[in-house]
């Protein structure tokens, strides 16, 4: 139980750290940029000395929710459930997930309903399978994460291109930034100035964005959302302690109601990469590989897999990647300039 609580607490507290802005590292598992869509259109300033195709609208997420609450800020274990995607077009119930029926086949020695799926089929086991040690320890863990964002600390800022004011739109393509408010403290009352990690553009360039997704406008019940795609999205990890860069998304989606200025993002990432986060995490706790913590946490993580390496589902074939899903609360801002990336801090597990 004592060891348990150890890694519990390491866990809850690192990524809890990440929007204070202390203790940055490099998540080094590289930059995908995906296909993007360029229309043809007056080009208006979008920020001083930024040029992007037709008007645009920059908005910053002020809150992120990881599967502790709901979207209206209850407390709930189920609160996974509501984010995300049906990513695999299969509705996985606990009976389903216990033969793997319809799906990849679930890791070896993996719980029975490790592959149930959420509401309307949502895919999302990191909220499931992982958010579980958050809440433990850690059940404010999302507002820590809020308040670090207001305190200067990194977020995800997302621009809009060739944006109709008004109505569907069918092509209004995307950009994700890693950034934080220019100066000490963000307002997010729309005025705020947001500036960029230079590790989210090429050559210090707002108008070259890493990562980018196709987007379109749809009325869906009314409300006016945006959905953004890519097949494969450097995400840039502001919701991770000790890692700055990207996670590699792959079927990655982005909705935003662009009236409740409420989204979600999703998407699945390989076990691999997911093992190198877990593994930044440990080692800022001083947990290294070797250490039994290490390996039962890592052990554990293989055994929450819930999707294949590539959609459609090959039902003959393991599970090999594991389902992300996130609740936003967004704002509107204004990008700024670039900023250099910070140095990552030493590896505390690397060899003298």
């Amino acid at each position: 139980m004592l060891r348990r609580a150890v890694v519990l607490a390491g866990l809850a507290g690192s990524i809890v750290s990440i929007a204070t802005g202390c203790g940055t590292r490099t998540l080094d598992i590289g930059i995908f940029p995906s296909a993007t869509t360029t229309d043809a259109g007056d080009a208006q300033q979008d920020s001083p000395g930024v040029n992007v195709p037709g008007p645009s609208q920059t908005i910053v997420v002020s809150y992120f929710r990881i599967g502790l609450t709901t979207r209206d800020g209850t407390a709930s274990d189920d609160a996974w459930k509501d984010y995300g995607f049906d990513l695999d077009g299969v509705c996985t119930t606990a009976a389903d997930s216990k033969t793997s029926d319809n799906t990849c086949q679930r890791a070896p020695s993996s719980k029975d309903d490790v592959l149930t799926d959420g509401d309307d089929c949502i895919d999302n086991n990191f909220g499931s399978q992982l958010v579980t040690f958050i809440r433990e320890i850690q059940p404010t863990a999302e507002d820590t994460l809020a308040s670090g964002i207001k305190g200067g600390g990194v977020t995800l800022a997302l621009r809009i291109d060739d944006l109709a004011p008004s109505g569907a739109d069918a092509s209004a393509p995307g950009a994700l930034f890693a950034s934080k408010v220019e100066g000490s403290a963000a307002k997010l009352d729309g005025t705020d100035v947001f500036d960029v990690d230079s590790s989210s553009v090429e050559g210090g360039d707002l108008s070259k964005p890493v990562a980018t997704l196709t987007g379109s406008v749809s009325i869906v019940g009314g409300a006016r959302t945006w959905s953004g795609r890519a097949d494969l999205l450097a995400l840039p990890a502001v919701f991770i302690a000790g890692a700055s860069g990207t996670i590699p998304i792959r079927d990655a989606r982005i909705d935003v109601d662009l009236d409740t200025m409420r989204g979600t993002v999703g998407g699945f990432a390989m076990l691999a990469d997911v093992q190198t986060v877990v593994g930044l995490l440990l080692a800022n706790q001083g947990v290294c590989p070797g250490n039994a913590i290490y390996d039962t946490v890592t052990a554990t993580v293989s055994q929450s897999v819930d999707m294949p390496e590539a959609l459609p589902q090959d039902t003959t074939k393991a599970c090999v990647a594991l389902s992300i899903g996130l609740g936003l609360e967004v704002v509107n801002a204004t990008l700024g300039k670039t900023y250099p990336t910070p140095t990552p801090a030493p590896d505390p597990c690397a060899t003298p």
